[in-house]
C-alpha cells in the first residue's frame, strides 16, 4: 500500500513534468519511488506510523486520501491528453480491491489482540477483585489453625453426639462459605478469574450461587475481554429470569468443563419449560418478550459467537426433577 501511495505521488508531478515522454515519465516515478524507498523511509519509522492508524483509527482516511490521489491523477491526465486512457481507468478497480482487502485483512489480523480503550476500566475492575481474592485467601489461611482448634472443642460445650454433629456441621457450611470462590484460582486468568469472583458474590444478592470448575489446565484463543462480554450477557439474563419468576426457586449454577479441545461454560437456572421454536426468538432481534433494552443481550451473544466462531446451545434440562433452562458456550482452546 505504501508503494502505491508513493507511485502516485510521484506520477502527479512526473505527469506535469514530462506530458508527452511516457518512456520518461515512467523511468522518473520509478527511480523517484526507489530513492525515497532507499533514503527516505527508514527514517520514518513505518512501523510506529502502523500503530498510530491502528491506536487513532485513521485508516479510513488513509484509504480516502489514496482515492482521492488516483483521482486528481486521472483527472490531470485528462487535462494533458485531453483523454483518459483506458489502463489507467482500469486500475482504479484493482487499486481500491486489493486496498479494502488489506484493511479487511488488517482488522481481522489485530481484532483479537486489541481490547477498546472504553472497556480497560473492566479489565483494571477485574485485576482489582482477582487481588482482593488472593488476598482473602492468604488472610483465611492463617485462620485455618483457629477453625480446627473450635471444632475440635466443640465437645466441650455440646451435650450429646447429635448436638455436636449439628454444631460441627453448621460452622464447617459457614467456613466452606467463605472459601466456596478459592477454586476460581485454578483458571490462572487474573482478569476472567477476577471477573468471575465479582459477578458470582454480586449475584448471591439477587439468588443462591452454585459452581464447578473442571479444569485441569486453562489457555484458550478468545481473549478474556470477549469471554467476560459473553458470560457477562449470560450472568444478567439468568438474574433477570429469576426475579421474573417469583415461582421458581432463585438458584443459578455456573460450570466451567475442560471438553476435548475445548471449554464449555454454562450458566443455568430454573425456569418452566419453554418451546424450541420459542427458545430461538429469544436470539431474534425485537422479537423477545422481554423490554429492548433487557431483550437485546441475547441478540448480541449470537452476534458475538458468530465473529467469534463459538458454539451456544440453549436447551431444557431437568435437574432434581425440575426443568431448568441452560445456555452452553464452547470455545476452542
Amino acid at each position: 500500500m505504501v508503494m502505491t501511495l508513493l507511485q502516485f505521488a510521484c506520477l502527479v508531478p512526473a505527469a506535469v513534468v514530462l506530458p508527452q515522454n511516457e518512456y520518461g515519465r515512467g523511468l522518473l516515478v520509478n527511480c523517484a519511488v526507489l530513492l525515497i524507498c532507499i533514503f527516505v523511509l527508514p527514517s520514518l519509522g513505518l512501523c510506529r506510523f502502523a500503530g498510530w492508524i491502528r491506536k487513532k483509527e485513521k485508516l479510513i482516511y488513509l484509504l480516502l486520501s489514496a482515492i482521492f490521489m488516483v483521482v486528481i491523477f486521472i483527472l490531470m491526465q485528462a487535462k494533458i491528453f485531453h483523454g483518459v486512457r483506458i489502463d489507467s481507468f482500469l486500475l482504479l478497480i484493482p487499486i481500491i480491491a486489493v486496498t479494502l482487502g488489506l484493511k479487511k485483512y488488517w482488522d481481522k489480523n489485530y481484532k483479537g489482540n486489541t481490547v477498546p480503550e472504553k472497556d480497560e476500566y473492566q479489565n483494571i475492575n477485574s485485576e482489582n477483585k482477582y487481588n482482593e481474592l488472593l488476598i482473602k485467601i492468604r488472610m483465611r489461611q492463617h485462620e485455618i489453625n483457629n477453625h480446627i482448634t473450635a471444632v475440635l472443642s466443640m465437645h466441650y460445650t455440646n451435650k450429646t453426639y447429635e448436638e455436636l454433629v449439628r454444631a460441627q456441621e453448621e460452622y464447617l457450611g459457614k467456613v466452606a462459605a467463605e472459601n466456596k470462590y478459592n477454586k476460581l484460582l485454578i483458571l490462572e486468568d487474573s482478569i476472567l478469574t477476577g471477573f468471575l469472583y465479582g459477578k458470582l458474590t454480586e449475584l448471591e444478592e439477587e439468588a443462591e450461587i452454585t459452581y464447578k470448575i473442571e479444569v485441569e489446565s486453562f489457555h484458550t484463543v478468545i481473549p478474556a475481554y470477549y469471554i467476560i462480554q459473553m458470560l457477562g450477557i449470560l450472568f444478567d439474563n439468568a438474574v433477570e429470569a429469576v426475579k421474573d419468576k417469583q415461582d421458581t426457586i432463585s438458584r443459578i449454577h455456573f460450570e466451567i468443563r475442560e471438553v476435548g479441545t475445548g471449554y464449555e461454560y454454562e450458566v443455568r437456572n430454573p425456569f418452566p419449560y419453554v418451546p424450541y421454536n420459542e427458545i430461538e426468538e429469544w436470539f431474534v432481534l425485537g422479537q423477545s418478550t422481554k423490554s429492548i433494552e433487557r431483550g437485546v443481550g441475547l441478540y448480541h451473544l449470537k452476534y458475538l459467537c458468530e465473529e467469534l466462531k463459538c458454539d451456544l446451545i440453549c436447551r431444557n434440562i431437568m435437574v432434581e426433577k425440575d426443568n431448568w433452562i441452560s445456555f452452553v458456550l464452547k470455545v476452542k482452546k
